[in-house]
């Protein structure tokens, strides 16, 4: 059944008329061009979606390492999109999923997000409840903003949300709006208890781009998105502070948000459909030290030892702990591992398919060029 949104919307864009997709003139992000995935233009079978409860999903299987991976490295990728992801109600018409709109939870990405808060809290009575709203969280900010743009457009009678949406195609991972929606559910985990709010930062420092912005001040956040939205000013640092209280704030009668935005739980979800197959993290059975890590172990940093020794241990047992950050190192076959909130190592791959690995660099975070 229609509900206020649903009239608002149909009347605003009647008012202003479809959206001409002319890209033509829009200014260039002050970032590189992100690598997008195109797997969505394959329809598979087997995927449906069910309204979502709070029940579900609860005949999700459980995860083999194939999905781990795959998830694993799509956060590391296109952060929170490789786990659910929000629709405009504008794009109802489009895929995926033609006909709906709202926020899209994939079954395993919460079965992920509530395995990696077990390892966080291991005697958490409900981590598959705070994963959920932890997910929630980000989006419903996407669906907040969604909103506020749907009113500015109406009082300047001209469209906003899709000609920003569509030059930042080429560059969806460095969108501000992703950093917002990130500080949103942070905020949320950081009134959880420290090993939630541990979780969420090791989580979200290991997105691309906007997502890894989640520590910002808000008002630093949404006087940016602002800018973006009202001038499209796409610069790092362009400010519109006039809208930064008003940025993603949906108006009180509307403050039960459940009525307004529809929520789907994706059961059969097939990821690659989602995220790229070549961003699967890789396999690590085994760690060797190089020359130079044995001489650093043994020489200067001999305290390191044992925290090194267990660091290996872990990335054996489960590489996607986030607060391992295993990640690859800028744009080379090298991979990074956090040691501890000072130290790091290199590590390179000596026999990928059977996850045989060597530390080639061992070194503080400056040393080894993390800033």
């Amino acid at each position: 059944m229609p509900n206020a949104l649903d009239h608002a919307y149909a009347e605003i864009t009647t008012r202003l008329g479809p959206y001409a997709d002319d890209d033509r003139g829009f200014p260039i992000p002050d970032f590189p061009v992100a690598e997008n995935w195109h797997g969505l233009d394959d329809q598979e079978s087997g995927e449906h979606l069910k309204a979502f409860k709070d029940q579900f999903p609860l005949d999700q299987p459980e995860l083999d390492d194939e999905a781990r991976r795959l998830i694993d490295g799509g956060i590391r990728e296109i952060g929170m999109e490789a786990l659910a992801f929000y629709k405009s109600f504008r794009f109802v018409g489009l895929p995926p999923f033609p006909g709906h709109w709202g926020i899209f939870y994939l079954a395993p990405g919460i079965k992920r997000v509530q395995e990696l808060i077990k390892l966080y809290d291991p005697h958490h009575p409900d981590p598959r409840g705070m994963a959920i709203e932890f997910l929630c969280r980000h989006e419903r900010l996407h669906f907040k903003f969604d909103v506020y743009a749907l009113g500015l457009e109406s009082a300047l009678s001209k469209h906003l949300y899709e000609p920003l949406k569509r030059a930042f195609r080429p560059y969806a991972i460095y969108q501000v709006e992703e950093g917002l929606a990130n500080h949103e559910a942070w905020r949320w985990a950081r009134r959880q208890g420290p090993a939630i709010m541990t979780f969420a930062e090791d989580f979200m420092s290991l997105q691309p781009g906007g997502y890894s912005r989640f520590q910002e001040e808000r008002k630093v956040l949404t006087s940016e998105l602002a800018a973006n939205l009202i001038d499209l000013n796409l610069a790092f640092g362009a400010r519109r502070a006039d809208q930064a209280l008003w940025v993603a704030n949906v108006p009180v009668a509307m403050s039960r948000w459940q009525s307004y935005c529809p929520e789907y739980g994706v059961s059969g979800a097939v990821l690659t459909r989602w995220i790229n197959p070549a961003w699967k993290l890789p396999i690590v059975k085994a760690i060797r030290d190089g020359k130079a890590v044995s001489k650093e172990i043994l020489g200067r940093h001999a305290d390191k030892r044992d925290k090194w020794e267990n660091t290996k241990a872990r990335l054996i047992k489960e590489p996607g702990t986030p607060g391992l950050k295993f990640e690859r190192w800028k744009d080379t076959d090298e991979w990074s591992v956090r040691v501890d909130d000072n130290f790091r190592a290199h590590l390179v791959p000596v026999d990928r398919l059977n996850g045989v690995w060597e530390a080639h660099k061992f070194g503080s975070h400056k040393a080894m060029g993390h800033g």
